[in-house]
């Protein structure tokens, strides 16, 4: 065999090695999570944390990943057994969430607020009708409400926006209960639903690339993306109790059966309100049969009022978690910025230029998801494109935009890897140097500053794929050129 022959042929081998080294470089920051986490605790003043190092570690991480995306999994995809790949992948994924059980949640303490729901809703209790801090006050006389405070320990004093009532609608309360079910007021036991429901989020990411024939290795965009990891396992978020009903209603549509997946959807839009944006890509194809369109709105429309009635019931004010989020909240969004900058142009004596923004954004957001359905689906991978347009124009252009809303676009990025949203690995870390600068009393100059850090290199590499047509192309295309 001549030398050129010997290394064409290394060169068609399986980068496994470099597979390992990826998969142990993220699982080796899964255990320094895990290892330096206490120094998170809750008794911490936030100056004194690590918050900088953290970030720094979250970043490094994300840029294997990115790493990993662009060019180890293109050249993977010739490989002509990709089973053990596949397996190799699986099993250091699972290592990676495994590894943060145990650990002190890094910089979040939504927990505390599912923890409390959970017992609530497993007692019977409505609890969307007290505040925590009505409950401290001992304002709240029911006798089962009284166990559980004496019960829940530091839980119920340690929820974030005490005053508010919850914002977690039913779905999300079921997830909850089951927890508490399992344990009362155990991280642990909400790991381990999380667990078994991100299992679940990754069989059904298997099942879409099989059904539209893309190599399954695309799957490592969500099961070794370390946002996902680091917000559903350590910061215990509760984004996969959305997932699996959104990818449940994406499957039920690729098999054309959309009163089903209209139903599952609703599930998911009581899970979180957002999901409501996939309805139109559920019901566009059809638009020429009223009878199956009026059965498929008419499930979801029941099923959304039933489950949204027990808040709807409770008085609607800003000590509502619902009214006082969708009225006031704004975190790190730079689009909304742009969007208030507009508003405040209109004289404020006609319209408040905070509402305003707040209709401006939602304006664009409709109008995005309703021009992406303007035609019908040619193929199943159109309707996974739109659901992937809808997330993707609430996660960039909400007023309120954290790390773990990224976990809404994730699984969608397996099938479309847009180049600008697999940048958001690397720059959503810098997040969490908000809260070191605001405990050091930075100028608030520095905090604008960062927020624009973080969003335009997403927006500009977002602009430059769509102005020169390059993206990564998970299928048969990405196949011919790896070979």
């Amino acid at each position: 065999m001549t030398s050129q022959g010997r290394l064409q042929k290394i060169d068609n081998r399986p980068p496994f090695f470099l597979w390992i080294v990826s998969g142990a470089a993220l699982l080796c920051c899964a255990f320094v999570l895990a290892s330096g986490s206490a120094h998170f605790a809750y008794e911490l003043e936030v100056a004194d944390r690590p918050i900088f190092l953290f970030v720094t570690g979250y970043m490094f991480a994300g840029s294997v990943f990115l790493a990993m995306a662009l060019f180890l999994i293109p050249r993977s995809l010739a490989v002509q057994n990709p089973l053990p790949l596949l397996m190799l992948m699986m099993v250091f994924g699972l290592a990676m969430r495994v590894v943060l059980f145990g650990s002190v949640p890094v910089q979040e303490n939504d927990y505390y607020r599912y923890l409390w729901d959970g017992a609530l809703t497993a007692h019977g209790i409505n609890p969307w009708k007290y505040s925590p801090q009505t409950i401290l006050s001992g304002s709240a006389a029911d006798p089962t409400i009284v166990m559980l405070k004496a019960q829940a320990g530091p839980v119920l004093e340690r929820i974030n926006y005490g005053e508010l009532r919850s914002i977690y609608p039913s779905v999300s309360q079921a997830a909850f209960a089951v927890a508490y079910m399992i344990k009362p007021f155990s991280l642990e036991a909400w790991r381990g639903v999380l667990l078994l429901l991100d299992l679940v989020t990754f069989g059904l990411i298997l099942w879409l690339l099989s059904a539209l024939n893309r190599p399954l290795i695309w799957s490592c965009l969500y099961w070794w993306n370390p946002v996902v990891i680091k917000e559903v396992m350590n910061s215990a978020h509760m984004e996969p109790v959305l997932l699996v009903p959104l990818l449940a209603a994406l499957v039920l549509c690729i098999k054309a059966r959309p009163v089903a997946a209209s139903g599952v959807a609703a599930l998911a839009v009581a899970a979180k309100v957002w999901p409501v944006l996939i309805l139109p890509a559920i019901w566009r194809p059809l638009l020429r049969q009223p009878a199956r369109l009026a059965a498929a709105m008419g499930s979801a429309g029941l099923l959304v009022l039933a489950l949204y009635w027990p808040v709807v019931a409770t008085q609607l004010d800003q000590s509502s978690g619902f009214v006082a989020f969708s009225t006031g909240w704004e975190r790190i969004s730079a689009a909304f910025l742009v969007l208030t900058a507009a508003a405040n142009l209109i004289p404020s004596a006609l319209v408040e230029p905070g509402t305003l923004a707040r209709l401006l954004t939602a304006a664009v957001i409709a109008a995005i998801v309703l021009f992406s359905n303007r035609k019908p689906a040619t193929e199943p991978a159109d309707t996974v494109h739109r659901f992937l347009i809808a997330a993707a124009a609430m996660l960039l252009l909400s007023p309120v935009q954290l790390p773990w809303y990224f976990i809404w676009i994730a699984p969608f990025l397996c099938v479309f890897p847009y180049r600008g949203l697999l940048l958001i690995t690397v720059t959503f870390p810098l997040y969490y140097a908000f809260f070191k600068l605001t405990a050091l009393k930075v100028d608030e100059s520095w905090l604008l500053a960062l927020v624009w850090v973080m969003w335009l290199p997403v927006w500009a590499l977002l602009f430059y794929d769509w102005w020169t047509g390059k993206e990564l192309k998970p299928d048969a295309r990405c196949m011919e050129k790896a070979t």
